[in-house]
């Protein structure tokens, strides 16, 4: 093997190494204010539904943008009326590496739940990755504008 060939084999595995290393660390660059925002805003959403059933409807009534969609991770997908029909019901709630962003007054928060909740009538107690988006608003609220659950983590994962 010839010497250029050496060196090219080496810098193609500094090259994989680098960015087998660059998955492992967070893609997003963190930002305190935005993720203290997004805490505030996912903490809100989280306390609508804690409560009862008539304070939780007209909490998400005010709180839920008119284009409101969320995505359970049993695929099913609910739109504002859908989800203020049949909410989840959340008792005790834990938030984990939540980050931030946003432009032009859309945010996203990415973050992981342990959660103890209702939905759909079944009691699960679960940790999640879940993706939450708002919107602020012309009166200059933010309101929440999609919301997603995805699939259980693996305990050892």
């Amino acid at each position: 093997m010839t010497t250029s060939r050496r060196v090219a084999g080496l810098m193609a595995a500094l090259a994989l190494s680098a960015l087998l290393t660059a998955g492992a660390a967070p893609a997003i660059a963190q930002d305190a204010d935005l993720d203290a925002l997004g805490t505030q805003l996912v903490d809100e959403f989280i306390e609508i539904l804690k409560q009862p059933e008539e304070a939780k409807q007209a909490g998400l009534e005010d709180f839920l943008a008119s284009e409101f969609q969320i995505v359970r991770d049993s695929g099913a997908r609910l739109d504002q009326a859908g989800y203020i029909a049949n909410p989840s019901t959340v008792f005790e709630v834990e938030i984990f590496d939540l980050v931030a962003t946003e432009s032009d007054g859309v945010l996203v928060a990415s973050y992981t739940l342990a959660v103890d909740e209702v939905i759909d009538g079944e009691a699960i107690k679960t940790v999640r990755p879940r993706l939450s988006v708002f919107h602020l608003g012309d009166d200059g609220r933010w309101r929440i504008a999609a919301h997603a659950n995805f699939g259980t983590l693996p305990e050892d994962g």
